[in-house]
């Protein structure tokens, strides 16, 4: 029942324990903390930490289909690991390895899949990419360039950064990198029609030597009548962003490559390989 002693046991009321608030999609939620056997199979379990919500803002949580919110992020400093479930899975030896990759399927009505304790090969192609984190606070890298086709755009200079996010939608970063890629994009296309779209470069991003590129069917968002930019400009720099450019990858990002996030204490890193879809065999890492 309390945030800076995990394992002291609760005693008195259970009101008495310690509360938190947490921030989530533009609302926030309420509540105490508890703990609990985490189940990932009948006889891979681990006791977790978490926050048993008692309030929680109308948006986004009244219209929200699912139960709760399942962290996956590298523990701060400051918090406890009783609350990291990868890593108290891996301590109590429920899975092998302290780590979890994330496949998703080209479409929404793909199928999707988490693997906690490791990664398949049968998802991937080709050996994946390991890149250390340039911070443990999130899922964040180094990005030494980004490119539209075979132009780079005038942001980097290899001091941008990127961080993997699996609860965005689009791609997302300062207004002044969305506006100089959508600059490039539209020399190339300049309205919806299909021999414009088909005139659209790939997108990449440098990590570590290698370009990560985006296709234009996996950053553009097409209907018989419309034609979006998968991509939303932050307008507040975020806490993890300081003060050089911060590019948040989503879902774009995430569908076209399969993301392996490893914890591993001698140094968290994470790792990108193709993901193996029906098309796999148009574009590969270089």
């Amino acid at each position: 029942g309390w945030a800076k002693k995990p394992l002291e046991k609760m005693t008195g009321e259970p009101d008495d324990r310690d509360t938190s608030v947490e921030t989530f999609a533009m609302g926030e939620a309420v509540g105490v903390y508890a703990r609990d056997k985490l189940c990932i199979a009948p006889e891979s379990c681990a006791n977790v930490d978490f926050v048993e919500a008692q309030e929680e803002s109308d948006a986004p949580f009244s219209a929200a289909r699912w139960d709760g919110i399942f962290g996956l992020a590298l523990s701060s400093s400051s918090q406890p690991t009783e609350f990291n479930a990868i890593q108290q899975l891996y301590k109590q030896r429920a899975i092998q390895s302290p780590m979890f990759a994330l496949y998703l399927g080209p479409r929404m009505t793909d199928q999707a899949e988490i693997t906690l304790g490791g990664w398949k090969s049968s998802h991937a192609v080709g050996t994946p990419l390991w890149v250390p984190l340039s911070s443990t606070n999130y899922w964040q890298f180094t990005l030494q360039e980004v490119l539209v086709g075979n132009v780079s755009v005038p942001i980097c200079n290899n001091s941008c950064q990127a961080v993997i996010d699996t609860g965005s939608s689009l791609l997302m970063g300062p207004q002044k990198v969305g506006d100089a890629i959508k600059s490039l994009l539209h020399s190339h296309a300049s309205d919806c029609s299909t021999t414009s779209l088909a005139a659209l470069p790939n997108i990449g991003f440098r990590v570590n030597g290698t370009l990560l590129e985006l296709r234009p069917n996996d950053y553009m968002d097409t209907s018989a009548d419309t034609c979006l930019f998968a991509w939303t400009s932050s307008l507040d720099q975020p806490d993890f962003q300081g003060t050089t450019p911060v590019l948040v990858l989503g879902m774009p990002f995430l569908r076209h490559w399969y993301t392996i996030f490893d914890f591993d204490s001698s140094g968290p890193r994470i790792g990108f390989a193709l993901a193996r879809q029906s098309d796999e065999g148009n574009h590969v890492a270089r």
